[in-house]
């Protein structure tokens, strides 16, 4: 692949340009992608719920460690020993339930991913032998890699030898089909460089034409209820007139 393929194929326009093209996968993936996302947000929300136990459990054996160097009765020293044995005791059966619920969600999140990286090379082996022109294929093949990055495919925390293989192989496979695809003509090389320009919008220039938009309205709006309140003060300086009269 030439320096300018490859810089195009690695630079953040492409990501911003997938975002804006909306480029879908078939119902199927798209539904296999979104149960992997799901049981990687529960297994993360879990993992919150720990650390946040753990950070209690931790306030408290400082607290039960303070508590006996502190002067105090011994009744109530005790009555406070107590009420933190059982706050630890609590912690520690929370903690133990989540560490199970965990271990569930990590074993989902685990079946949801070998199940996309069984089905993906089906969804690649359709973009590959598809009619499409070139650069719609890079952009329905960058979009299957991306999305599948964001799900949490990865080989990360995987142990199995063969699972291992298989997540490779396929980031390998679609990898190849995009630098296929990036084997262009000059003139297919300018029309992706349209492409990637026309989508890449530059946001900051949008986020100040939003705001100079907003003062505008808020101007108006300004306007308006100045006007509002003329109109209030004028009906009642009538009222008082009349009531003068």
């Amino acid at each position: 692949m030439s320096n300018y393929l490859q810089t195009i194929a690695n630079q953040d326009k492409v990501n911003i340009a997938l975002n804006y093209a909306q480029i879908a996968q078939t119902t199927a993936m798209n539904g296999k992608l979104e149960k992997l996302q799901q049981a990687q947000l529960e297994t993360a929300n879990i993992q919150k719920q720990i650390v946040e136990i753990n950070t209690q459990s931790l306030i408290e054996q400082k607290r039960l460690t303070e508590l006996g160097s502190k002067q105090l009765d011994e009744q109530i020293k005790q009555t406070k020993a107590l009420e933190i044995q059982n706050n630890l005791s609590r912690f520690k059966i929370e903690q133990d339930f989540q560490e199970r619920e965990k271990e569930k969600a990590s074993k989902e999140r685990f079946s949801n991913m070998m199940e996309v990286v069984f089905y993906a090379p089906k969804e690649l082996e359709g973009i590959n032998n598809a009619e499409n022109h070139k650069i719609e294929k890079f952009f329905m093949l960058q979009s299957l890699k991306t999305n599948c990055l964001e799900a949490g495919v990865s080989t990360e925390g995987v142990d199995d030898f063969e699972s291992k293989k298989h997540i490779s192989d396929f980031f390998e496979n679609i990898t190849n089909s995009i630098e296929h695809c990036l084997k262009l003509n000059p003139d297919e090389e300018r029309d992706l460089q349209e492409i990637l320009d026309i989508l890449s919008v530059d946001e900051e220039e949008g986020i100040k034409k939003e705001k100079k938009e907003l003062k505008i309205i808020d101007a108006e709006l300004f306007s308006i209820k100045r006007d509002i309140e003329l109109k209030k003060d004028l009906i009642k300086k009538n009222d008082r007139i009349e009531r003068q009269i």
